[in-house]
């Protein structure tokens, strides 16, 4: 923590409340949607990383790239998947969303996955689809590369966060999901519900 002052946390049971501010803030610079190339092999491993529900399902997944010119935050949520911020040098916003749909069949699974929007509009990334029920169900996970200097507002349903090397003020919440913050140069205030935190 030699970049930021940890000024309190307060935890119970079942939350934990992190605020951080720095000691030497740097200004927030830092997104027009398009389709962006994506490395076959490292999609494919992503898409291991989640399986199905039960044996008597099938899970389809598809990733999906979504590109933006730099705006000055970006503001997510996901519900029931993770999202991961790293910052990085670059001017613009790459986005990888990873969309999984369970149903009976894989036919119905891919189906349903194809009924999933995903967008990135002015710093705005958002996923809406079909009602999900007991015979069906989808949801989305994030990895997004940022400015180093953007401002995040965070906020994830039954998934972690992790955020890396962002210098711009950050607000951040979880539920039923971890807290993973490192390498951070501006004021955080994040917050986990039945999850850890980890700074």
């Amino acid at each position: 923590m030699s970049r930021y002052l940890l000024a309190s946390v307060l935890a119970t049971a079942c939350a934990a409340v992190l605020v951080i501010r720095p000691t030497d803030a740097a200004p927030a610079t830092t997104f027009t949607v398009d389709h962006m190339a994506t490395q076959a092999s490292t999609n494919q491993d992503w898409c291991k990383d989640a399986s199905s529900y039960n044996d008597r399902d099938e899970t389809a997944c598809e990733i999906r790239g979504l590109k933006e010119s730099a705006q000055r935050s970006l503001d997510a949520e996901v519900g029931n998947g993770s999202m991961t911020v790293t910052g990085s040098s670059r001017t613009d916003v790459l986005v990888q969303a990873r969309i999984m749909a369970r149903a009976s069949s894989m036919a119905d699974a891919r189906g349903l996955a194809k009924q999933v929007t995903v967008t990135l509009e002015g710093g705005r990334l958002r996923a809406t689809g079909p009602d999900a029920g007991r015979e069906r169900s989808w949801w989305v996970s994030y990895r997004a590369q940022v400015p180093a200097s953007y401002d995040l507002m965070l906020q994830a349903s039954n998934g972690a966060v992790t955020v890396t090397g962002v210098r711009g003020n950050i607000e951040a919440e979880t539920a039923n999901g971890s807290l993973k913050l490192t390498d951070l140069g501006g004021r955080v205030r994040a917050r986990t519900n039945n999850g850890s935190a980890h700074v």
